[in-house]
């Protein structure tokens, strides 16, 4: 890719944001604006400085089809990482939390063990509260990076 052009101040705030994440404080960039300015690509800028700095980048994309998929860009972005881990990542989460995530991804199902069953449906909470502690649990291992494209049609 080429170099960013005329882009000093968002490049500054990468900079910025990964290095607190090196110090294990959370950080959000927000890209806003018109299609075609470059949204995407400067996405792409923080995926690379990320991945040079070997943290752990994961993304996902929201889709207009998508917009009653609870939770649709947060799968996308996780999933396949999720289903990568071994079962020891899974013995760091409550049995609660584990059913929860259990019943928002799907990459959980290839896990070997009863998981247990989630709350009734419709508790957006303790789902929220479940996906909160997995990227807890994701970036104590190493600085999490997180890029959730399009989320206007999440």
């Amino acid at each position: 890719m080429h170099a960013l052009v005329g882009r000093a101040r968002e490049l500054d705030e990468i900079e910025e944001a990964l290095a607190w994440l090196a110090q294990g404080e959370p950080w959000m960039i927000e890209v806003l604006g018109e299609p075609g300015i470059g949204k995407s690509r400067l996405l792409s800028e923080l995926a690379n400085r990320g991945m040079r700095r070997d943290y752990l980048v994961l993304g996902g994309r929201a889709a207009e089809f998508e917009r009653d998929v609870p939770f649709g860009v947060i799968i996308d972005a996780l999933n396949d990482y999720l289903g990568s881990l071994d079962s020891s990542f899974l013995r760091e989460l409550d049995e609660s939390t584990l059913a929860e995530l259990a019943s928002i991804f799907p990459a959980f199902s290839s896990f070997p063990g009863e998981l247990g069953s989630a709350a009734p449906a419709g508790d957006r909470y303790r789902a929220h509260y479940a996906i909160r502690t997995l990227l807890e649990r994701l970036s104590a291992r190493r600085p999490l990076v997180l890029l959730l494209d399009d989320v206007h049609w999440a």
